[in-house]
């Protein structure tokens, strides 16, 4: 197997929780390896990358809107840039998994789920080359499976770039608060003011990644102090800034 990461038993043992590698295949930036035992149940979030869901033992559950997604053994999830998901826990069920976060690939839908390529994933190890042909194949594997996309992104990017308070956004749109809020709670799936705070979490996560300190990210990106940065983070990506910086 040509090994793209590798991540031993003995780093098992060292280290529980997700653990995140930068990489550089086609288009995939990131990966992160859920390793055994039941991985926890995260609040609902959404990337700034497309993101991979491969399961190479027992079975992830998501909610994605209004539909509950489950990821059993040999399936691969899809989920677009900026959809709003919720891992929800499937108690006393060991999982091995990993999660390959891409440069967004636009491929017009918000999720779908089709089958691995055989071979990719051996243990915590996976094969560089079978997952850049995966990459490379995703229109056709994607179109031929997908969820059709909600047409939300309008609605998604004018509360990430939009500056100013949620009564001042919706005045603008000429909204209600109230009218507004409800809004963008069904079409996105959380309140604005916890996609606006999500953004935030995911701009400071693309900090962490570029080496800047996490003191530092918590100040840039708007959070109390560091320890509040971190209970956020924890909560969304599984992890510490500080672990994540480390990676």
């Amino acid at each position: 197997m040509a090994t793209g990461e590798s991540h031993t038993k003995a780093e098992r043992r060292r280290q529980a929780g997700w653990r995140y590698r930068q990489m550089d295949i086609g288009s995939a930036i990131e990966t992160a390896l859920w390793p055994g035992s039941t991985p926890p149940a995260l609040r609902s979030h959404f990337h700034d990358e497309d993101q991979l869901v491969f399961v190479s033992r027992g079975c992830r559950q998501f909610l994605i809107g209004e539909e509950q997604v489950s990821v059993r053994e040999g399936l691969v999830l899809y989920i677009a840039a900026g959809v709003v998901h919720k891992s929800v826990r499937v108690p006393d069920v060991e999982v091995e998994c990993l999660n390959v976060y891409l440069r967004p690939l636009s491929m017009g839908c918000d999720y779908c789920t089709f089958d691995a390529v055989p071979g990719l994933i051996d243990g915590g190890t996976f094969d560089a080359r079978l997952l850049a042909t995966l990459i490379g194949e995703m229109p056709k594997r994607v179109s031929s499976r997908a969820t059709c996309g909600n047409g939300h992104e309008p609605l998604r990017d004018y509360l990430i770039d939009a500056k100013g308070t949620i009564g001042g956004l919706a005045e603008d749109l000429g909204w209600s608060r109230e009218g507004f809020s409800r809004r963008v709670s069904r079409e996105l799936g959380v309140s604005p003011h916890a996609f606006r705070l999500l953004a935030r979490l995911n701009r400071a996560r693309n900090l962490l990644r570029d080496g800047m300190p996490p003191a530092s990210v918590a100040a840039e990106t708007g959070f109390a102090d560091q320890s509040h940065l971190t209970r956020c983070f924890r909560g969304v990506f599984g992890t510490t800034p500080g672990q994540y910086r480390a990676t």
